[in-house]
């Protein structure tokens, strides 16, 4: 499950003599909201092709009008040996009716994918990869125009098969970094070169992990907690039973591993010791005003079911500047929850179902 918060603009038309963004005409209409725009549109043409145009949506951004919203991508629930459940609506806007703004109806991610995890460019467009079904395939929807592109600057595909990896914009530069495959983590680190149009290796990862939580803050990736076979350390805690796999068990990791994309080396931060102490593992993080904050639930396999509900979500920031942890009010949830984080609109915001029932967005505001 992803959450993303997408800028809300309207489909780019040509600009033509009309378009003199100093205007004060154009200014005043700027401060128009977006649910009026369609109205505004059908006024007369001259205006029509104003809302509709990328300058003026440049505009309403130059001057703190642009509105922000919220999506909500959910893979697909397997059970009773393997087989597909339906879980409704894979996609959603949870904060705007995109049809009455005169956007197409939303439509669900176009291939059944599970474990995959996300990326925002700075451009608007979000990248959604990664697959245990061994699917490949890299899509991108436009946040700016509401629909699935493909874009011949990026990827079609992963360069290996892989999910529950760490996938990111550092600057311009897509990463895709760790997961696994196969019930096996991975040290994987790639990067796409957009003018040779090929994927690059990165620098392996320190500590193979697959599931990990991260976000990234200037040049750099943080990588916290995961889990994956073999690979003792000291931040190593618990286990997890996996399927199918050699091995019965996977272990859990405390550490917080970071890439610098400018030296494109590897460095350890300082453990989350309270994952280990707790039994915990980190589910989503967001990055906010260059802070890491980490959500986490008790561990799986390390209580039953029936307890999970009763325990805390516990959230966590990380300050690289102070270089040191500290801990957040836990959410009113259980840990029998499915939750994403995100930033929206100046605030922190976790989304999802809790306990396995629909619920509202939940609005964090440290």
């Amino acid at each position: 499950m992803a959450a993303s918060s997408e800028k809300l603009a309207r489909p780019a038309a040509p600009s033509d003599s009309l378009m003199r963004l100093g205007s004060v005409r154009d200014a005043v209409l700027a401060r128009v909201p977006l649910e009026a725009h369609r109205a505004l549109g059908q006024t007369c043409k001259a205006l029509r092709r104003l809302v509709y145009s990328g300058d003026f949506a440049k505009l309403r951004k130059t001057l703190g009008f642009e509105e922000c919203g919220l999506l909500l991508l959910a893979g697909r629930i397997y059970e009773d040996g393997g087989a597909m459940v339906e879980r409704g609506k894979q996609f959603v806007c949870l904060t705007h009716n995109l049809e009455s703004l005169g956007f197409a109806a939303q439509t669900d991610c176009p291939l059944d994918l599970d474990e995959f995890t996300t990326a925002l460019s700075t451009e608007g467009r979000l990248f959604v990869c990664g697959d245990a079904n061994h699917d490949r395939k890299l899509l991108i929807y436009d946040t700016r125009k509401h629909e699935w592109v493909r874009d011949p600057r990026y990827p079609a595909s992963l360069p290996v098969v892989m999910y529950g990896q760490c996938t990111a914009f550092l600057g311009n530069t897509l990463v895709v970094v760790a997961g696994g495959t196969n019930a096996v983590a991975r040290p994987w680190g790639f990067s796409w070169d957009e003018q040779l149009r090929m994927w690059q290796s990165l620098p392996p990862v320190p500590t193979v992990v697959a599931h990990a939580s991260y976000g990234v803050i200037g040049s750099c990736l943080f990588i916290v907690g995961g889990y994956s076979r073999g690979g003792a350390h000291a931040e190593q805690y618990g286990g997890v039973r996996v399927p199918g796999a050699s091995s019965s068990m996977s272990h859990y990791s405390a550490r917080l591993q970071i890439f610098d994309m400018t030296t494109r080396t590897w460095s350890l931060g300082p453990p989350l010791d309270a994952l280990k102490d707790r039994m915990e593992e980190p589910t989503t993080a967001a990055v906010f005003h260059r802070r890491l904050y980490v959500f986490c639930q008790r561990a799986m396999d390390s209580c039953p079911d029936a307890e999970l509900c009763a325990q805390p979500y516990h959230a966590y920031c990380f300050d690289p500047d102070s270089n040191s942890w500290s801990e957040l009010p836990a959410l009113p949830v259980g840990s029998h929850s499915e939750l994403a984080a995100c930033v929206h609109d100046g605030r922190l915001v976790v989304a999802g179902t809790v306990n396995y029932d629909p619920e509202l967005p939940h609005e964090i505001n440290p």
